[in-house]
């Protein structure tokens, strides 16, 4: 027994260890092109509508987007600084500053992403310029190197160009109209929504420089300074804002120990890193994710790059930090959904769920109080919006039929991997927390058009609320009712642990999903593999799209036949399918030519759907299939870190390929702990939804069905203990298991 203890204690010991370093998780290097759209320049790599986004780089407090000149950045957030001036068609007009070479600029080529920055390349008819840029882990400032590599260069010629216009928005200013609110469609001066605020063109006039390389902005007093360098064939920058005067000491302090500085925005999110894994290291983190251990290099970089995509947007609010003023209370912590041109210091409710699995391993008291948080929100509002923006604490968007179920199974997996069941008693507006989670269960109840009562399927209204883009899916769809149908079964499993003696409750909510369940049923299309969307005039529409495959899988599938689940996987790999990514609506769906989005229409996919597809593919009993995808999958993360959408496109040889598209979308987003979730839940089949109760070890689905890869998972967190999984030629299992130090 002490042999044991002692070999389980060294392995606990290890879990830091044994790591991909960070530096191999970063991405390739990428060609840009513009795009077609809005720019005249058509793209040598053909029909690329939107362009290639360029790279964001984040830190603690904030983040900002790489421009077109190598020397330039946009969009600035680090709240409440923002830079502007805002443009909702130039890409290249919101920046601090340009490079240009015997008056020629220098614009990218070449761009690379990496966990610390990005860096780019360019060159003119002489020179070539590399510039790399790196964030301070916690900090309210930015560095740049800029390499000229030519010899015959002469610096006289090197002119930048800048054009400092940082300006500060505090929450106490945000004044945001109750239209601007639920429907943020632009960017509005002073309200903090889906759009960071920044200042416009035609203030310009607003930013003065005062003393050398410093500049005020008269509107709101905003500092900003700019010191540079020239060290041997490379210039160094530092910009430095604040909203006093220490702004212009700290960027010459910095200046004067760049190196160190530089050094440590590296060092410092290695230490992050490396504490994601290890239980007893609470120094960003409450929790801890598992390692995981195997020879395929390819999984290996899924499972790790979903880790560090999504360290990309944890915020952190100290004494150092204090302009998130509304993170969930008793907390220091925040992880916005996306970063880069929109939704910097926005939660979405819908997106975080995705990865409710893995939150809650990582950050068990971040999730605990979001939870709260969310319900206190938007629990009341049947109408609430899509999630909270941190600088002004208000429920923001238009409404989500996702809303519900999100903040439910945000709820059950929180207490299914920790065993915190007192939680459920937690009040919230005075009513406990499984009391919310039966008003979400059953609220679709009041959707219905069902005017003689009883069970039918919920009408979510129009495409607006669901995936917004495409017309057809609307109003009865069979994802979010299969939620209902889940919500109602897992509630069932809660009320009966609980030992209150509701028997008959139990079973008229078993009874009732089972009912619902049979509803659903009746949109799905034999033979076709897809569902049918119920318009408002009861005609039943298909839409062969990958949101009703996952959820409907994810939530009812031991309702379906056999022969159902194969064609329902036959659909997916025949229609959505590319070598390394899928498209979210099939090409052959009749309002594919009206869904141009890349996130959910048949061009691209939403980061989260080829990773919620997998784990589908696998719960379906195709395995190999699911476990292969999402191995195939690896090769998007060498574009950077998943974001809001991956684009697809079909090359010159015929082949569809991916790409990060410039389109209104986030260049990082969440998505990234859905790869993490899809590892656990597919891979190693973790089963939250049979895993309630007093058991120590948790419930695996299929556990007898080897999936065809070798793998170890050491120190999976579940009910206050450490779990090793493996998987072999075997299937999956429990190896042991240890309890956790508090």
């Amino acid at each position: 027994m002490y042999t044991l203890l002692y070999i389980l204690l060294l392995q606990r010991t290890a879990l830091a260890y044994n790591l991909p370093s960070l530096e191999s998780l970063s991405g390739d290097w990428q060609t840009y092109h513009r795009g077609l759209y809005p720019d005249v320049d058509p793209p040598e790599w053909k029909g690329v509508p939107h362009g290639i986004a360029l790279p964001t780089a984040n830190s603690l407090v904030g983040s900002l987007i790489a421009s077109e000149n190598v020397f330039a950045i946009r969009s600035l957030t680090f709240p409440p600084f923002t830079s502007g001036p805002y443009s909702t068609v130039e890409r290249n007009s919101s920046q601090l500053g340009l490079l240009s070479i015997n008056g020629e600029p220098v614009f990218t080529e070449h761009y690379r992403w990496s966990p610390y920055g990005f860096n780019r390349k360019g060159s003119t008819s002489t020179v070539q310029v590399h510039s790399e840029v790196r964030l301070p882990l916690s900090d309210f400032f930015v560095m740049m190197t800029m390499n000229f590599s030519s010899a015959y260069v002469d610096y006289d010629d090197i002119e930048l160009q800048l054009n400092p216009n940082v300006r500060s928005f505090p929450a106490n200013a945000v004044n945001c109209s109750d239209h601007q609110i639920h429907y943020p469609e632009f960017m509005q001066r002073n309200c903090w929504n889906w759009y960071a605020p920044r200042s416009f063109v035609n203030e310009s006039a607003a930013f003065v420089e005062v003393d050398d390389g410093v500049w005020v902005d008269h509107e709101s007093g905003a500092i900003t300074s700019i010191k540079f360098a020239k060290h041997e064939n490379t210039y160094r920058v530092v910009i430095a804002f604040g909203n006093d005067v220490g702004a212009a000491s700290m960027a010459q302090a910095v200046l004067d120990n760049f190196d160190a500085h530089f050094e440590a925005a590296k060092t410092d999110r290695e230490e992050r890193f490396k504490s994601v894994f290890d239980d007893e290291d609470d120094k960003y983190f409450t929790g801890s994710l598992p390692t995981l251990e195997t020879d395929d290099v390819d999984l290996e970089r899924v499972y790790y790059s979903g880790v560090v995509g999504f360290l990309e947007l944890h915020r952190h609010v100290n004494e150092r930090n204090p302009h998130v003023p509304h993170a969930p209370p008793n907390t220091t912590t925040a992880y916005v959904t996306g970063s880069g041109e929109n939704c910097t210091t926005n939660i979405f409710f819908w997106d975080i769920a995705y990865a409710a699995t893995s939150y809650s391993l990582l950050d068990p008291v971040n999730t605990r109080a979001s939870i709260l948080y969310f319900i206190k929100m938007a629990g009341n509002d049947n109408e609430s919006g899509w999630g909270i923006d941190l600088m002004g604490g208000i429920n923001v968007g238009n409404h989500y039929a996702a809303n519900d179920f999100s903040i439910f199974k945000l709820s059950y997996n929180y207490v299914a991997v920790t065993g915190d069941y007192d939680f459920l008693n937690e009040l919230v507006e005075d009513k406990p927390v499984i009391a919310w989670m039966e008003n979400f269960a059953l609220a679709f109840k009041n959707n219905t058009r069902n005017v003689e009562g009883g069970i039918d399927l919920a009408d979510y209204g129009e495409s607006e609320n669901l995936l917004e883009c495409v017309p057809s899916y609307e109003h009865k769809v069979a994802a979010f009712n299969s939620a209902n149908v889940w919500m109602m079964k897992v509630l069932s499993n809660l009320i009966e642990i609980s030992g209150e003696g509701e028997d008959d409750k139990v079973k008229q909510l078993r009874d009732d999903a089972d009912e619902l369940a049979a509803k659903v049923l009746e949109l799905y299309q034999n033979g076709q593999g897809v569902f049918a969307a119920r318009s408002l005039n009861d005609t039943d529409v298909p839409v062969r799209t990958v949101i009703d495959f996952v959820y409907t899988t994810e939530f009812m599938s031991e309702y379906f036949p056999r022969e159902m689940a194969d064609e329902m996987v036959k659909f997916v790999s025949d229609e959505l399918l590319t070598e390394s990514w899928m498209r979210a609506l099939s090409l052959s769906d009749e309002a594919a030519k009206d869904s141009d989005r890349t996130d959910h229409g048949p061009n691209g996919a939403y980061n989260g759907w080829p990773a919620l597809t997998s784990s589908a593919m696998i719960k379906l009993g195709h395995l190999d299939e699911g476990v292969k995808f999402l191995i195939r999958t690896a090769q998007v993360t060498k574009l950077g870190p998943h974001g809001q959408a991956t684009g697809i496109i079909e090359n010159d040889d015929g082949i569809f390929v991916a790409y990060k598209p410039f389109e209104v979308t986030l260049f990082n987003e969440v998505t990234s702990l859905d790869f993490v979730e899809s590892v656990l839940v597919g891979v190693f089949g973790l089963d939250l939804t049979n895993s309630l109760g007093s058991s120590s070890i948790p419930s695996l689905l299929s556990e007898s069905e080897p999936r065809g890869v070798e793998a170890k998972l050491r120190g999976l967190r579940f009910k206050g203990g450490l779990v090793n999984l493996e998987s072999n030629s075997e299937g999956i299992y429990v190896t042991d298991r240890m309890t956790s130090t508090p």
